[in-house]
């Protein structure tokens, strides 16, 4: 515009650049709309010396397009040094780029649009990013994850993954469980059949003894450590039963009832945890040993010649110890089947319709005063649906252990090798858990829960699932459609119908690792490289692909106590969340604003992979039990352990 001489200045939304002279022109970045510009002139004293309006329409070019060509998405590498190259398109001559910001390094680029630097890759899950900014503001950025550490061999079970201490607190707990098994030995079924028919007294009385209306009452239990297993006492109060004595002599005696009663029966045998020839973990019951504290009988009729019954009395104690002793041992074969059925290789509920199948091996058990600890080893393994696009070479390994403890030092210790965390992670991974066709993509905002069907994506070749439940609760209206989803990007409109439903399917490059970090977060969770993949149902045979992602997540995990429930994993809500467009076949997407729109709908999305982790039960044995006063830090020497410290109280 033309500058009057009395002209000092002109502002644009409150800019006044100096120094314009009559016939400058003032350059301005504007963004993509359609808009009114307006001008106005004053003079020295402030009178209005001139206006003028102008509608203009402002298109925005094209970004330019940044990608990363080496390493490649979703690789397994090794910690250090790696060459990072890459490339950008330019759309236009005007679209002028002459560096690229990767990290926080500088990198020039070639004549040809390349680019390469060296970049440092730490253990664990790297998100590698490159930046590029043309003459014209236009932006453009690009992100990949890659994997970084040592690998544990698959199909080889890991060593010492899981070690268990139980010291005499925890023992003391232990014996709670104790105390209904002994209340539950079976002296019932005795009175079936006699519990003797024979001589009796040197074959003065031929006799047959059976047992009538027999019962325990609920005692206390103890459990001692000792270097030759664990020492188990039990105390009985006051059993009782009902005695039938058929006993004929010289001279016919008729049949004899007497009741017999004892403050109490003292219970005691030592367990030894043992590696079986098969290795499996066994439970051997020794020195079983039963005696009762004043043990009483009272006949109901005095026929019986009195120089004999102080014989009776003896005779029917010693039975009754021999009967109560042979039951204690006989629960060593209900131990062999109890530890059978825990440590056995399983095949649990199916997780999202994909089975783990797990195992767990005695190593190392040791017995000492103070209790027992016992070492296994641990393997994993799923079916895996699809082939991988990168060749795993094993779960992620850390060479330097950072085991997660659950305990205390007096009390119940488990001990966890991050390494059999990353294998049962590696093994779901493999089981596609994170493979997954979500059908029509709702985001669980009916408070009803219903779920809407699921239409079976072509976006990969894995298992669909028959609902959209999954991660996503369908939505009262069936789901995400189109036009819901064009409210955040409506570079979509116009491909479908706004009423075209929009499906979901996840595919995972990389297994998810977790890391012992420290606090505030005391252990972390990485999930790279997962490609989200949004479909539209335009009428055809099959959905259309839209557009594909990657997601990039990280986020803390916690660890708190559940009353009546157990140990909860959760995560925090500050996870972080990288998105990087790979295609959009259908439509040109700004992907500054997808960044922006993905990232925010898919911050909620750790904590909720996370928390399908959920809870460590108790198990219903130690239901009766009470976790309290738990709380969880980063403990040794490099602050790379994540120990919890708990009571039971029973």
């Amino acid at each position: 515009m033309a500058l009057s001489p009395s002209v000092e200045n002109v502002g644009f939304r409150g800019r006044a650049p100096r120094g314009l002279v009559p016939g400058a022109g003032l350059a301005l970045v504007l963004g993509g709309a359609a808009l009114t510009c307006a001008s106005c002139s004053l003079d020295i004293e402030g009178r209005d010396v001139g206006r003028a309006a102008a509608a203009v329409a402002v298109t925005v070019p094209p970004s330019p397009v940044v990608e990363i060509t080496s390493p490649a998405r979703g690789s397994f590498l090794a910690p250090g040094p790696v060459q990072l190259e890459g490339r950008v398109a330019a759309v236009d001559s005007a679209a002028v780029v002459r560096e690229v910001f990767v990290g926080s390094q500088v990198v020039p680029l070639g004549a040809d649009g390349t680019f390469r630097t060296q970049v440092t890759l730490d253990r664990g899950m790297n998100i590698l990013s490159a930046s590029v900014q043309d003459a014209r503001g236009g932006k453009a950025s690009a992100q990949i994850a890659v994997l970084a550490g040592e690998w544990a061999p698959l199909g080889q079970p890991l060593p010492d993954a899981l070690a268990i201490r139980a010291n005499d607190p925890a023992l003391d707990a232990i014996a709670s469980i104790v105390e209904p098994l002994v209340a539950g030995i079976d002296l019932a079924r005795v009175a079936q059949d006699p519990v003797y028919d024979g001589s009796l007294l040197g074959g003065l009385f031929s006799a047959r003894v059976s047992l009538q209306n027999p019962s325990l009452s609920v005692g206390r239990a103890r459990i001692d450590g000792a270097v030759d297993g664990l020492h188990v006492r039990a105390e009985v109060l006051r059993p009782v039963t009902d005695v039938k004595v058929e006993a004929r002599a010289v001279a016919s005696l008729p049949t004899e009832f007497a009741t017999v009663t004892a403050d109490r029966a003292l219970l005691g045998a030592r367990l030894v945890l043992v590696r079986g020839p098969s290795g499996r973990l066994r439970i051997d019951i020794h020195d079983v040993d039963v005696a009762f504290d004043n043990f009483q009988v009272t006949w109901n009729s005095g026929t019986i010649m009195p120089l004999i019954l102080p014989l009776l009395r003896g005779w029917m104690e010693s039975k009754l110890e021999g009967l109560l002793a042979s039951e204690i041992a006989g629960l060593q074969a209900s131990l062999h089947t109890a530890l059978a059925d825990l440590l056995a290789p399983q095949t649990p509920a199916q997780v999202f319709g994909a089975p783990l199948s797990w195992s767990l091996l005695p190593e190392r058990i040791a017995h000492d005063a103070d209790g027992v600890e016992a070492s296994f080893s641990f393997d994993a393994s799923a079916p895996a649906p699809t082939p991988r696009s990168a060749a795993a070479p094993g779960s992620f390994h850390t060479p330097a252990l950072a085991p997660l403890s659950l305990g205390t030092a007096r009390g119940l210790e488990v001990r966890v090798d991050d390494d059999m965390i990353n294998r049962l992670l590696h093994a779901a991974w493999a089981a596609g858990l994170l493979e997954r066709d979500l059908g029509s993509l709702g985001f669980g905002l009916s408070p009803s829960g219903s779920q809407a069907t699921g239409t079976p994506s072509t976006a990969g070749s894995g298992p669909a699932s028959a609902s959209g439940g999954g991660l996503f609760g369908a939505s009262g209206g069936g789901g995400l459609t189109l036009g819901d989803l064009a409210l955040f990007l409506p570079e979509v409109r116009g491909v479908a119908d706004e009423s075209a439903p929009v499906s979901a399917r996840f595919e995972a490059l990389l297994p998810p690792v977790l890391q012992v970090t420290g606090a505030p977060d005391l252990a972390t969770l990485s999930l790279g490289e997962v490609h989200l993949s949004l479909l539209v149902d335009r009428g055809g045979p099959t959905p259309d692909l839209l557009l594909t992602v990657a997601v990039h997540l990280r986020a803390g995990v916690t660890v708190a106590s559940a009353p009546g429930q157990g140990i909860v994993f959760s995560s925090n809500r500050n996870a972080e969340v990288g998105v990087d467009l790979v295609e959009a076949p259908l439509v040109r997407i700004d992907e500054r604003r997808l960044q922006v729109v993905l990232g925010t709908a898919l911050t909620p999305l750790v904590p909720r992979l996370v928390n399908q982790v959920g809870v460590l039960p108790i198990p219903s044995q130690l239901s009766h039990l009470r976790v309290f006063n738990l709380s969880a830090f980063a403990a040794g020497p490099s602050g790379d352990r994540l120990a919890v410290e708990l009571d039971m109280q029973r």
